[in-house]
């Protein structure tokens, strides 16, 4: 958004994470910053909840297993 990299959006009305990234890898890495962050809150996640969505011109390949 204008030149600022924007990773991770929060929706507190919904309790509801949006994270963002321009690959798998960077993925994962925001994924286990998140679960530390939330574990040490003392908050859970809701892993049947969770989903994730691939866009561009490869949204057709098959990601390999986000590990949680």
């Amino acid at each position: 958004m204008r030149h600022v990299c924007i990773n991770i959006i929060l929706y507190a009305d919904d309790d509801d994470i949006l994270l963002l990234s321009p690959s798998v890898k960077g993925l994962q890495q925001l994924l286990i910053v998140c679960e530390t962050e939330i574990n040490l809150l003392g908050l859970n996640l809701n892993y049947r909840k969770s989903v994730y969505m691939r866009v561009g011109p490869r949204h057709l390949v098959h990601c390999v297993y986000i590990k949680t």
